[in-house]
């Protein structure tokens, strides 16, 4: 397993900013510690945005299953723009079947 770097995860980030998508689904990875399919397994009913909470219920183990305080920036990701736009994660959620926490969202034409 290689470990990033600072410099290779900041690389990695501007080159990933033309992919808003894989942008933020990876942002919420380093963030917030969660598993590439723990984020495409979350429906809406797992964000709390009013208690700043990420409910994982599935996972490979019992142990698996956590509540996440969110991060300033998982919440910035998460949360809808003033425009009423949230950041599309979509193709994630929607590759798992489930409801999207962001459906019906708009990517935006820049990333964070």
């Amino acid at each position: 397993m290689h470990v990033l770097t600072h410099t290779e995860e900041m690389d990695y980030f501007k080159r990933a900013q033309k992919y808003p998508t894989l942008h933020d689904v990876v942002r919420l990875m380093v963030n917030q510690g969660m598993r590439p399919e723990e984020i495409t397994a979350l429906a809406k009913a797992d964000i709390d945005l009013d208690r700043a909470l990420i409910h994982i219920r599935e996972g490979k183990s019992t142990v698996a299953k956590r509540v996440f305080d969110m991060t300033t920036g998982s919440r910035a990701i998460l949360r809808p723009a003033p425009d009423g736009r949230r950041i599309s994660v979509d193709v994630s959620f929607q590759k798992a079947g489930r409801e999207s926490p962001m459906a019906g969202s708009t990517p935006p034409t820049t990333a964070l």
